[in-house]
């Protein structure tokens, strides 16, 4: 059954650092560069059609890895454009949970409050999920979508996809390669969720690591 597969951007260093990260565009670091290689692998048995991106660099260099591994063209999406954090952009996120701790717990639960100097939930929702709706009227019912996007961006789109309250998209951890699953129902019906940020292509590359380890001389 087509599939739309939710999959968060490797990671960064500054992300390793703890800080937050939403319109800058970092390149990804080592560890990011081997969750794409990753990914890469994972998807070449899956036999996806098309790959949706985020402008932002670690979205497309992770896309790229995925799309040189099935043979496709990523399709550059503006409206999964990283978010706007204003005022918390680079800080560290220990530092924003406690000295910012009341504005971003308004910021999480009033979809219509936004980030000081940056954006609202409702704001993201109004420019990433139409994005998503077309690229999926686009695809004929036998054809699987790939999107590739910040975290944010990705636990506001399955709000939308599941039709659950916009004020639960930051409640969803998602890790960075993580990867989460859709299906519908039946041909033309609802979507439900399959999988939820499933690392296992990390585990068994990190698997797989260890066992060459040990078969060394």
């Amino acid at each position: 059954m087509p599939r739309i597969f939710l999959v968060r951007s490797g990671q960064t260093d500054e992300q390793e650092q703890g800080l937050l990260v939403g319109r800058r565009d970092p390149s990804l670091s080592d560890t990011g560069h081997w969750q794409a290689k990753c990914l890469a692998r994972r998807f070449r048995e899956n036999g996806i059609h098309h790959v949706a991106v985020s402008p932002q660099r670690r979205s497309v260099s992770t896309a790229m890895r995925i799309c040189d591994a099935v043979d496709l063209t990523p399709e550059l999406v503006g409206g999964f454009e990283g978010v706007d954090l204003g005022e918390w952009e680079g800080k560290r996120r220990e530092w924003v949970l406690g000295s910012d701790a009341a504005r971003f717990e308004e910021w999480r639960s009033d979809v219509d409050f936004p980030a000081p100097g940056g954006e609202s939930l409702r704001n993201i929702y109004r420019r990433a999920f139409p994005d998503l709706v077309s690229l999926v009227e686009r695809r004929d019912p036998d054809e699987s979508l790939v999107v590739v996007a910040p975290a944010t961006i990705l636990r506001v789109l399955c709000c939308g996809i599941l039709d659950l309250p916009l004020n639960s998209a930051l409640s969803f951890r998602i890790d960075c390669g993580g990867v989460s699953s859709f299906a519908r129902l039946f041909e033309g019906g609802p979507f439900q969720l399959i999988q939820w940020n499933d690392l296992s292509h990390l585990k068994t590359a990190v698997a797989r690591s260890y066992e060459l380890e040990q078969e060394a001389p």
